[in-house]
């Protein structure tokens, strides 16, 4: 490698069914994204990109109560 080359890059971690289980569990139970990437050791745009191929659905940022399409939790309309 010659002086001042930006050192190779590894690459990206496979996921693993118990991985996705993992993300599954923590989505249900409404983590935050920030906290799902540190306790995985992942990137928070892996944790995304992750739950879009898996199809699910994580709560925004400024709703994090929604779940399903916008479904408002009873009391809070």
């Amino acid at each position: 490698m010659p002086d001042g080359a930006p050192p190779a890059r590894r690459p990206p971690r496979r996921w693993s069914d118990e991985d996705d289980d993992d993300l599954r569990l923590r989505i249900a139970a409404r983590q935050q994204i920030g906290d799902i990437a540190r306790a995985m050791n992942r990137t928070v745009d892996g944790i995304r990109g992750r739950a879009a191929t898996l199809r699910l659905r994580l709560p925004g940022r400024n709703r994090p109560w929604r779940t399903n399409g916008g479904a408002v939790p009873d009391g809070q309309d």
